[in-house]
């Protein structure tokens, strides 16, 4: 059985190579169990797809509260992109933005 997951994009590269972008939205401590559940996500897609994933999990805890990494093994790292909302500051961005 696969999970659901939050979101997936399928993305063509040049050379009809492909790549999974896979995007986890937590609402709660990113720790080691999240880390898990978005390895096991990325295992899924690597075996469903055939191709790489790019992870992500983004969070309303600042980044610092985060896990950063897991050891899946002694040769396997799981490291995501994590995205805290509270250090990405949107106001900013869009004042920044040039028509």
């Amino acid at each position: 059985s696969i999970s659901e997951v939050d979101i997936s994009y399928l993305v063509r590269l040049d050379g009809n190579q492909k790549l999974i972008i896979n995007v986890e939205d937590e609402t709660s401590n990113v720790g080691e169990e999240t880390l898990r559940k978005s390895n096991k996500y990325k295992i899924n897609h690597q075996y469903a797809y055939k191709c790489p994933v790019y992870s992500v999990i983004t969070t309303s805890l600042p980044s610092h509260r985060c896990l950063k990494e897991l050891k899946i093994s002694p040769t396997d790292i799981f490291r995501p992109k994590i995205i805290s909302y509270l250090d990405f500051d949107g106001e900013k961005i869009l004042n920044s933005l040039k028509i």
